[in-house]
């Protein structure tokens, strides 16, 4: 009888493993099916907004947000609603989460203080110090899986950067940005992220979709406290880059701004970034305005 019981148990143990593994097996069929329908859309967007500064609680404005094919919006603030609308809309909508700097007001705020750094010029955050392992956790462990059990088409991660600043973290951000990016393609989902021209190019290709660069003809200067050009070797330097991200496959998408309300100047800033290939945008330094009408570049530049 002991016998049995235990060939019994190993019988039900082996049942029980097998309907684990078809049902894992399952759930990453799904999750490659849905990816590869995002990477589709992803590819064939032809409007982008960075809309993080957007009351998406105004109805009105969640509409005309709607006419974009690729949105972003703030990760933990926008209105389950909003988000809802705009996907049922047909918009791809990635949440924002800043991973290089430790931000007020999130509700990870109290247990990523310790990992603060030096304040970022002109912002109310501080640089995160990403080599620390508890700081990675953190992010990857309770804070990207939260913002993407709300429903995203998957993540943007801002302030990488923090690289250029504090070199000895060039290192445990690649790590960071390939967890949550593991993370991410687990649940069939997409990764963007922006800025860090260099260490982008070097390290970060394979874990991205897509990819923003700010600035690149117009910029906020926060010691003038005004919008200003970019200098010319360093919009030809970005527009560089953005031909070459673009080469690699990658989505790569431009946002400019250029001073309220000039709209010569941010014609030729949606045609300097439609020129490079990549899909424009355009608003203030808060990221609250929405152009009148998608910025979109003309049929003979889509496959630049």
């Amino acid at each position: 009888m002991p016998r049995r019981r235990a060939l019994l148990a190993a019988g039900a143990a082996l049942v029980f493993a097998l309907v684990a593994a078809s049902a894992a097996a399952g759930a990453g069929a799904a999750a490659t099916g849905a990816r590869k329908e995002r990477l589709t859309k992803l590819h064939s967007a032809r409007t982008f907004a960075l809309a993080l500064g957007v009351d998406l609680r105004r109805r009105a404005l969640a509409r005309r947000l709607a006419a974009y094919d690729l949105v972003v919006v703030d990760g933990e603030d926008t209105p389950a609603a909003a988000l809802r609308y705009l996907r049922r809309r047909g918009a791809l909508v990635l949440g924002y989460l800043s991973v290089g700097t430790v931000e007020p007001d999130r509700f990870w705020t109290k247990r990523a203080r310790r990992y603060a750094l030096a304040p970022v010029p002109g912002w109310p955050e501080r640089y995160a110090d990403v080599a620390r392992s508890g700081y990675r956790k953190l992010l990857v462990g309770a804070v990207a899986p939260r913002l993407l059990a709300r429903g995203f088409d998957g993540l943007f991660l801002d302030n990488v950067d923090v690289v250029e600043s504090y070199p000895r973290l060039a290192r445990p951000m690649r790590q960071l940005v390939a967890d949550i990016a593991r993370l991410v393609r687990r649940r069939g989902k997409l990764l963007a992220a922006q800025n860090a021209d260099g260490f982008t190019r070097r390290h970060l290709l394979r874990w991205l979709d897509a990819w923003n660069r700010e600035d690149v003809s117009w910029r906020y200067d926060f010691e003038r406290r005004a919008y200003a050009p970019t200098a010319a070797s360093e919009r030809a330097r970005a527009l560089g880059t953005v031909r070459r991200l673009r080469a690699t496959g990658l989505v790569v998408t431009v946002t400019d701004y250029p001073p309220p309300g000039d709209s010569s100047a941010a014609q030729a800033a949606v045609q300097a970034a439609c020129s490079a290939g990549a899909l424009p945008w355009i608003s203030d330094i808060a990221l609250r305005t929405l152009p009148a009408t998608p910025p979109r570049c003309a049929a003979s530049e889509k496959a630049r």
